[in-house]
């Protein structure tokens, strides 16, 4: 097997244990009436990132698809839209179920399709709940019926997405220097909102606003990580 993907096996099964850490602590908040924490939202939407932009690599559209609708549901809360519930948190764990069975399955050989109708159907049922927060409500009177020789007029036309990556190449010292910049941008912003002259503050829209950069740094330094492992990657060009 190839030694990447053994690797990335075990870093997959790592971040799929802290993901269920946190979720194992949010079921516990919601369960008893109260607000999940933002910091165990954040660390479950990190390593999801991770892992989604991870399988893009490896070509793992089944995994990658899956992961990315969980992020997607994060994300809203993170946002401040909807209200997680005990529904949201069993969507959750089901999803980090099916992930850990695929990853246990690269060891063992066993191919990704193997769970692609359990991974597509949490997948569906994610999705479902991410249309009814965003659009909450929708009365049966307010839908729009079409008669079948006028369905085509209620659907968007709209030109396919192609799905091929695209690649460019990149002077070794501007890549550098792009690596260098991305450390020195996450150093400052956490010095800034760390600051011991804001400590102890009450700044509500500041603290919201931190975590927000918050979550935007630590994808930045999933980004940085992940542009590493294509650096250190030998040319096949």
């Amino acid at each position: 097997m190839d030694e990447m993907l053994i690797e990335f096996s075990s870093d997959l099964k790592e971040m799929l244990s802290v993901i269920k850490d946190a979720l194992m602590r949010v079921d516990g908040l919601v369960g008893s009436g109260k607000t999940a924490g933002v910091e165990d939202l954040n660390e479950m939407f990190r390593n999801l990132h991770t892992i989604k932009g991870t399988c893009s690599f490896f070509e793992m559209n089944i995994t990658r698809n899956l992961a990315h609708k969980m992020e997607d549901l994060l994300e809203l809360f993170l946002q401040g839209k909807g209200t997680l519930n005990k529904e949201h948190v069993q969507l959750m764990f089901d999803g980090v179920d099916c992930l850990d069975r695929i990853a246990k399955g690269i060891c063992e050989n066993v191919p990704e399709t193997n769970f692609a109708e359990e991974a597509t159907e949490i997948k569906d049922k994610i999705l479902a709940c991410i249309d009814e927060i965003e659009s909450p409500g929708q009365l049966e009177s307010e839908k729009k019926e079409f008669p079948p020789d006028k369905l085509s007029d209620a659907i968007p036309q709209t030109k396919p997405k192609t799905t091929q990556e695209t690649f460019v190449r990149i002077p070794v010292n501007k890549l550098e220097l792009l690596m260098d910049l991305l450390g020195e941008v996450i150093l400052v912003a956490s010095m800034v909102t760390n600051h011991p002259d804001i400590q102890g503050l009450e700044l509500e829209d500041f603290e919201n606003t931190s975590n927000q950069l918050d979550l935007m740094l630590r994808q930045l330094q999933d980004a940085k990580k992940t542009i590493k492992s294509f650096a250190s990657m030998p040319s096949t060009i």
